[in-house]
């Protein structure tokens, strides 16, 4: 017989798990999505564009991603993105 708690205790083990294994969250100023997203591309024109997008919303002139730094797709629009690897 389950217990009422026995959810309640396993939804916040993954919840722990989650932020230890994932602890990066989304950059965008005000996201509090966790656990996975975007890298900063590497592409050196397109990087700028994020970070500057990023610094506007947080008003930090100086903001500069972490080595970890993540977008979480909720800022994306379908159109955003591109195939263009071979399958």
């Amino acid at each position: 017989m389950k217990r009422w708690y026995t959810k309640f205790i396993v939804d916040i083990l993954v919840y722990l798990i989650g932020l230890i294994v994932m602890p990066s969250g989304c950059s965008v100023p005000g996201c509090k999505r966790r656990g996975g997203g975007h890298e900063f591309p590497r592409e050196a024109q397109r990087r700028e564009t994020w970070i500057q997008v990023i610094r506007q919303q947080c008003q930090k002139d100086k903001w500069e991603p972490t080595k970890y730094a993540v977008v979480c797709p909720s800022h994306f629009n379908e159109g955003d993105y591109s195939c263009q690897g071979k399958i």
